[in-house]
């Protein structure tokens, strides 16, 4: 196994939307479903307000040590997505593990949910959910980079080629929410 460090720099802004926002047992998905039952009953600025605020702190991927951070799954699938275009998606899946689980996001800015949500680190938009349109807030960096570590098996996917997958992914997919809208877009580079 060799080893490869990846330097992605953001060319379009990352929004987040936490995939654990599914479990209802998880104390911030809770503060969420209570903000927005407090939001239809009261119909008041600051109850919706307080659902976004619970939003946002439900959506954002935050670790009390390193602050923001990317799911390093997020760039392995990614660079699988990427690879399955030119058939070669199992190399990656097979061949490349993370080295770390949390990429922390490096940003000008604070680093605790209260800051963030100061500093105004949110996007608030109009979505369609069925016929219907609902502002819905995500956790949103404007300028942003990470950094992460990989092994992989050379007899698999060799080191040109890997790099290859990670800067095709930062121009084709992106990760993150909204990648549709292009949001998540990145360069990458070895480091």
């Amino acid at each position: 196994m060799e080893q490869i460090t990846l330097k992605l720099t953001g060319t379009s802004p990352l929004m987040q939307h936490n995939v654990q926002l599914v479990d209802e047992l998880r104390p911030a998905t809770k503060r969420l479903a209570e903000a927005v039952a407090e939001s239809k009953a009261k119909k008041t600025d600051a109850a919706r307000m307080a659902m976004r605020r619970a939003e946002f702190d439900a959506g954002i991927y935050h670790d009390d040590k390193i602050g923001p951070y990317i799911p390093s799954t997020w760039i392995m699938k990614s660079m699988r997505d990427t690879a399955a275009l030119t058939k070669k998606g199992k190399g990656i899946e097979r061949g490349v593990m993370p080295l770390e689980d949390r990429c922390a996001i490096v940003y000008d800015g604070p680093r605790d949910l209260d800051g963030l949500w100061a500093a105004s680190f949110f996007d608030c938009r109009a979505i369609g959910v069925n016929t219907a349109k609902t502002m819905r807030t995500r956790p949103f960096f404007a300028k942003w980079s990470t950094t992460c570590s990989f092994v992989f098996e050379p007899q698999l996917i060799d080191r040109k080629t890997l790099l290859s997958f990670a800067q095709q992914a930062g121009s084709l997919m992106g990760i993150g929410d909204a990648r549709r809208l292009r949001f998540g877009r990145f360069d990458a580079e070895a480091v």
